[in-house]
Order: C-alpha cells, then sequence, then structure tokens
C-alpha cells in the first residue's frame, strides 16, 4: 500500500546531545513519543509509523499466508514411543 505523495518539505537537522536530529512537522503524522520505523532506500532516508511490538504498520498484512508451506506433523503416538524415537530402547542417551 503506498500513501498519496505530499509536497516537498526542506527541513534542518540539528545537534541534540551526541546525535543528529530532525523535527518534524506535525502535518506528517507523528506523535511525540510514538515508535518511527526508520530505514534507507537509495538517497532516500523513509519514516514509517511503528505498532507497539515494533513492527511497520501493515507489516503482517503484506505476507501472502498462502506462500506459507507447513511439514506436515506426525502423530504424537505414546509417551514410550516418543522415548523410544528420542533416546533409543535404553531410554536413556
Amino acid at each position: 500500500m503506498r500513501a498519496p505523495k505530499s509536497e516537498l518539505l526542506e527541513l534542518t537537522v540539528f545537534k541534540s546531545g551526541n546525535s543528529a536530529a530532525l523535527r518534524l512537522p506535525k502535518a506528517l503524522g507523528f506523535e511525540p513519543g510514538e515508535r518511527v520505523v526508520a530505514y534507507q532506500d537509495g538517497e532516500a532516508l523513509v519514516l514509517k509509523h511503528a505498532d507497539a511490538m515494533g513492527w511497520p504498520i501493515g507489516y503482517f498484512d503484506s505476507w501472502d499466508i498462502s506462500t506459507i508451506e507447513l511439514p506436515e506433523r506426525s502423530p504424537a503416538g505414546s509417551q514410550e514411543s516418543r522415548r523410544d524415537r528420542l533416546f533409543g530402547e535404553k531410554g536413556s542417551l
């Protein structure tokens, strides 16, 4: 999903402690204290809203669940057969 293009904004980088900082206009929709995901795409710096777990909004929606193949699970069987498969007939390593 692509957001509509906005007008170009010229911002000034300033020093904050030992870091470079950028003041974002409120019109961009970022709130104070909000988590943001940032990455570089060529010469562009891309900022995206992050959800509470730190993933970009819509990240999991972008997965095509039909392409994920899960292996077949074998039946659990009895406790004894599981122990034999794991540890051999003697029941220990």
